[in-house]
């Protein structure tokens, strides 16, 4: 669970598959920004996938850290997925 999970208002999970992480997250019935910071990552560089819009039909790929961190907007009784994957150079 990360950080920012709070009893009744949101709920933020982190799990590991090999070399690639996901992030879920559940939110209560007030809309608000979320910081994530990707300390949880292992060395190297991951190309990120997420939503990039309210709607959550349009996605964005980026390539990040661990040092990095992402801002989401959460909307009221809404939610956030994200993938990161290893790059493997």
């Amino acid at each position: 669970m990360l950080a920012d999970s709070e009893i009744g208002r949101t709920a933020a999970f982190v799990r590991r598959k090999g070399d690639e992480w996901f992030v879920a997250i559940v939110n209560g019935d007030e809309e608000r920004p979320l910081k994530i910071n990707l300390d949880f990552l292992g060395k190297g560089s991951y190309h990120a996938d997420a939503p990039e819009n309210k709607a959550a039909w349009t996605r964005t790929t980026k390539t990040l850290n661990r040092k990095a961190s992402i801002t989401t907007n959460l909307r009221s009784n809404g939610g956030f997925v994200a993938r990161f994957t290893r790059i493997v150079q």
